[in-house]
């Protein structure tokens, strides 16, 4: 069995911060669409947007994290990315960016590890790790998709 010499990832950036995907994560950027509110939802999930032949969660990962909503700006994009777990009620979801996603070649070594903030707990982060100056954080995007579902999957919404 031979060693994986290199792994292609997406950076995605964030306000003051980048999330670390597998390159296959991402299906689509698209530009910032004013999303439709759902009702009583958490500030993270800002609502919902077209897509396709259907529609869609939107979220920032900024807020979840208990920053503020990043402003808008000409560099907003919106990354659609599918979801992993068959048991999600949607088929992608919509994250907020602050910029486009930047293919990246992660070779061993070059990812190291980062202990996780007190504040990550029940929040969806695998991991955060540093390539180089730049902290990252890895996403439980099966846990994403859990959050998420508890708002946009209920059918009285």
């Amino acid at each position: 069995m031979s060693q994986v010499k290199e792994v292609f990832c997406q950076y995605l950036p964030l306000d003051n911060l980048r999330l670390l995907v597998p390159n296959g994560a991402v299906d689509d950027v698209i530009i910032p669409i004013k999303p439709t509110p759902l009702s009583e939802a958490p500030s993270w999930l800002l609502g919902s947007i077209p897509w396709r032949d259907g529609t869609i969660p939107l979220l920032s990962f900024e807020v979840i994290l208990g920053a503020a909503l990043p402003a808008r700006s000409s560099k907003t994009r919106i990354a659609i990315i599918p979801a992993v777990t068959p048991e999600a009620s949607f088929r992608y979801l919509g994250l907020l960016l602050q910029g486009l996603p930047q293919l990246l070649k992660v070779e061993p070594g070059v990812l190291q590890p980062v202990a996780l903030e007190p504040e990550d707990k029940g929040r969806p982060v695998l991991t955060r790790a540093r390539i180089g100056n730049s902290q990252l954080i890895i996403p439980d995007m099966s846990g994403l998709e859990t959050m998420i579902d508890q708002v946009f999957g209920d059918p009285s919404r």
